[in-house]
């Protein structure tokens, strides 16, 4: 009987009959749910359908009835039927590693923003999902160019989509559902896989995947992982020198980890805060150096504030304050009041001529060459 079924559902799928195809699929596995070749079956009609139900929407987006972010929203029906048909392929836990997965998962990556069903099929099957075939680059029949490794695509795809969450209403009904923490860890964890497997790629594409998996670590507050995995990124004769000081900054901060800094409350500092004060003035003289206008330092120049007043380096976290309020009035941009409440206490704004004492640069600077020094090689 289940030979019979698959016969059918594939004589119908073949011929374009998507919908009845998948409808006898649907009715065949609810009567035997564990035949393996009607899974296949089941599976490639799922396929089919699906495929019919993206190009109606690549139809909407190209006429811009839809907006990308809306794959992600989740409210217009052809998007509804989109995830719904990838919750049924997760839920029926149909075939997973062979070409028929792989060609769905492709498929949702065509998208300039997958939809959420994306996540949810690669949350279900993780890597375990994939062929071997999937981390090597493809030939297009087509064009006969080289495609990139499907598991490269599906981490930018990834990335991309979390970004996209970080930018929707954290009220919106989508996060009922989807804890965005637990989201972009995966996503983390997805990234140090395809960095640490044999994914056919270039050293620069190895880099990329490492520098994102610290940063989507950093925005989950999994400081630990950021600082061990971009400290493999200072080790990279890839990684431009224009950007080691500036990250340093960032991985001196996470070691610290104290949220607290932010809001300028008192805390026990320890030695780490020191070195980020260190990394952050190398930063903001390898970006000076570089060519980078003041004005988009200006963010910088209040973090140093901060940490220099914690510090007790009282009289350089007033040049720095009253440089980045300068800064902000002049592109006239609000002031943040803790930057005029702090400067207030320091005793007010520095008139005339602006500069940091050069011991303080030079002493911040050795702080941080011997940080990161230690770092790379504990």
């Amino acid at each position: 009987m289940g030979r019979k079924f698959q016969h059918e559902i594939d004589s119908l799928r073949k011929s374009g009959a998507y919908k009845e195809a998948l409808d006898l699929a649907r009715y065949a596995h609810s009567q035997m749910s564990e035949h393996r070749l009607l899974k296949r079956s089941y599976a490639w009609a799922i396929y089919s359908y699906l495929k019919l139900k993206c190009a109606q929407v690549n139809e909407l987006l190209n006429r811009h009835e839809l907006s990308a972010i809306t794959l992600i929203e989740s409210k217009h029906p052809r998007v509804i039927e989109v995830n719904q048909l990838c919750r049924e392929y997760r839920i029926n836990k149909l075939s997973t590693a062979d070409l028929c997965f792989s060609l769905l998962l492709r498929l949702l990556c065509r998208f300039e923003l997958p939809p959420l069903g994306l996540y949810g099929l690669l949350k279900w099957s993780r890597s375990t999902g994939l062929r071997p075939e999937d981390y090597q680059g493809e030939i297009n029949e087509k064009t006969g160019e080289k495609r990139e490794p499907l598991l490269l695509v599906i981490a930018h795809k990834l990335e991309a989509l979390v970004q996209a969450c970080e930018h929707i209403d954290q009220e919106h009904p989508i996060f009922n559902k989807l804890h965005l923490k637990e989201m972009v860890e995966f996503v983390a964890r997805l990234h140090i896989h395809s960095y640490e497997s044999k994914l056919e790629s270039t050293a620069q594409q190895k880099l990329r995947l490492l520098w994102t998996a610290c940063w989507l670590y950093r925005r989950a507050g999994v400081f630990d992982q950021a600082l061990n995995y971009g400290l493999l990124c200072f080790k990279s004769e890839y990684t431009p020198p224009s950007l080691w000081w500036e990250y340093a900054l960032c991985l001196a901060q996470d070691s610290h980890n104290n949220e607290t800094i932010y809001t300028l409350d008192q805390t026990a500092l320890s030695k780490e805060l020191s070195s980020a004060l260190g990394c952050a003035l190398y930063a903001s003289q390898q970006a000076r150096d570089n060519g980078i206008n003041e004005l988009h330092l200006v963010h910088l120049y209040a973090k140093i504030a901060v940490w220099a007043y914690h510090l007790d380096y009282l009289n350089e976290a007033r040049i720095l304050l009253t440089i980045a309020i300068t800064l902000t009035e002049q592109n006239k941009q609000k002031v943040p009041f803790k930057w005029v409440a702090t400067l207030s206490e320091l005793g007010g704004p520095i008139m005339g001529s602006i500069n940091l004492p050069a011991d303080f640069i030079q002493q911040g600077t050795r702080d941080a060459q011997a940080w990161l020094s230690h770092k790379l090689e504990s």
